[in-house]
């Protein structure tokens, strides 16, 4: 196999060369060689040279580098998006490890990264939360972060009532499972209490000659965003919908649409108040994390997140007894900012993009309100 390069303007054999596995043959000239192709043979020329277009490569394959460029560039944009939460959170996290001005994380579940506006935040804080983040991962974070940063001090959980139910490690279903595969696997070789862990699809396409790991390695170093939300990703557009008109957003909903939305999320979380084990587990998790804070001189805090009410009425009650038991009978000091204690109408609808997670103006102001109470 010969790779042949008819090159014109700004298209070179250096622009091939770069997409090309180690094992690949070198690019070479089409002035290099005889007028003579033979079938294994790939030349290459741009879209924009018509004299090469014109010429007769038979029984070689033609491909325009044009061409093979938006091939690829798709094939890199559906992965690099497939595994967003990893690079996302591989980043934040390799900055709270490498950044010694870092003094505060803020971590837990979903709430945490939708709820709260990274832009309000200091420089000296970084979020590691993720979608179904449970407590194990959440510790595991700051654990590896205190690893190689002596400077952090404050640790700011936000989560929901159920928290301590919850085990992402031993949930029933694969989309679920899929985030300990995509994420915490390959950051942490860790699996958790999980026996058997489904396999992502592989998006990258399979080819002799073109590199897609080292491309995507690349374009990760080029495109990983700052904030999980950004113009790429838009906090409404990730709303959990448990509605039946999924093209209707949070606040086109009827109040008749929002009761029962708010009942079907509701009676999603209100399984997990059997998980007995898992409250056992988790309880102890955070006694030990309290040591930890204890011997590392750093402040531990959680924040509830906020609630619409027809989600509200619908959580079992229990879950705030049995967190608030957990966090009294820890053997540490926990600061608590339980936001659902504040007055009835400080978050409205609007506020939020589905039942239980905020929206852009929600986000500004569960910030603010943490801003106010903890200095980040």
């Amino acid at each position: 196999m010969r790779i042949i390069i008819k090159e014109f303007e700004d298209f070179t054999i250096d622009c091939v060369t770069v997409l090309l596995k180690k094992q690949a043959p070198k690019p070479i000239s089409l002035y290099e060689i005889e007028p003579k192709y033979n079938f294994d043979d790939i030349v290459i020329i741009s879209e924009r040279d018509t004299e090469a277009k014109a010429c007769n490569y038979k029984p070689a394959q033609l491909f325009t580098y044009e061409e093979i460029f938006s091939k690829i560039g798709n094939y890199i944009l559906e992965a690099f998006y497939d595994k967003y939460d990893y690079y996302y959170l591989k980043k934040t996290l390799q900055k709270a490890c490498t950044n010694k001005n870092i003094d505060t994380i803020i971590t837990g579940s979903s709430y945490a990264l939708f709820d709260i506006d990274e832009n309000l935040l200091s420089p000296n804080a970084v979020n590691l939360s993720m979608i179904s983040q449970d407590l194990y991962y959440s510790i595991k974070l700051v654990y590896e972060s205190f690893k190689y940063n002596k400077n952090i001090k404050k640790v700011v959980m936000i989560c929901g009532y159920y928290y301590f139910f919850s085990d992402l490690s031993l949930s029933k279903t694969a989309r679920e499972l899929l985030r300990i595969s995509k994420v915490y696997l390959p950051l942490f070789d860790d699996i958790h209490n999980c026996m058997i862990l489904p396999k992502p699809e592989n998006k990258m396409p399979y080819s002799k000659i073109f590199d897609f790991e080292k491309i995507l390695n690349e374009y990760e170093n080029v495109m990983k965003p700052s904030f999980y939300f950004s113009d790429i990703k838009k906090r409404e557009l990730c709303a959990i919908f448990t509605w039946k008109e999924t093209t209707k957003k949070w606040n086109e909903l009827s109040d008749k649409e929002k009761i029962q939305a708010g009942k079907t999320r509701a009676e999603m979380h209100n399984k997990s108040i059997n998980h007995t084990t898992t409250l056992e587990e988790n309880s102890l998790l955070l006694n030990n994390f309290l040591d930890f804070c204890k011997i590392n001189d750093i402040s531990l805090f959680f924040v509830t997140a906020p609630m619409s009410e027809c989600y509200a009425k619908e959580l079992n009650k229990n879950f705030k007894n049995i967190f608030y038991n957990v966090l009294n009978n820890a053997n540490g000091v926990i600061h608590l900012i339980d936001t659902n204690c504040f007055q009835k109408d400080f978050f409205n609808d609007d506020d939020f993009i589905d039942t239980d997670h905020l929206s852009d103006s929600g986000a500004k102001k569960l910030t603010e309100v943490i801003l106010s109470e903890i200095v980040l």
